[in-house]
């Protein structure tokens, strides 16, 4: 077992950081460079959307059992319009749906 962690470790640290070493040496080409760049939101777009819509491993639409779900979508709006206008406006949006979460869980029950 232990072994194993030995070579895969220094396996994976390699075959990551050849990558990096290789793009000093050549330029990226554009269209690889642009899809690397939407790659943070992808990531973070499919873990919202499967926290939100799956919370317990199983599509859950219902905004009364799942209200994580009513409480993304009715914050997404004031998200978008701040996304570009006041970054640091974006934690009160993270606090205003945490409060909202709160409410619902105690309304709800």
């Amino acid at each position: 077992m232990y072994l194993l962690l030995f070579i895969a470790g220094p396996a994976t640290y390699l075959l990551r950081a050849s990558f990096l070493l290789l793009a000093k040496k050549r330029p990226l080409p554009t269209w690889l460079a642009d899809a690397l760049a939407l790659l943070p939101a992808a990531i973070l777009a499919a873990v919202v959307v499967q926290s939100l819509a799956l919370p317990e491993g199983a599509l859950d639409l219902s905004p009364r059992s799942n209200p994580h779900l009513l409480v993304g979508l009715l914050l997404f709006p004031l998200a978008w319009w701040l996304r570009r206008r006041w970054h640091w406006l974006l934690v009160l949006t993270l606090g205003l749906g945490m409060g909202l979460l709160w409410l619902l869980h105690w309304w709800l029950g």
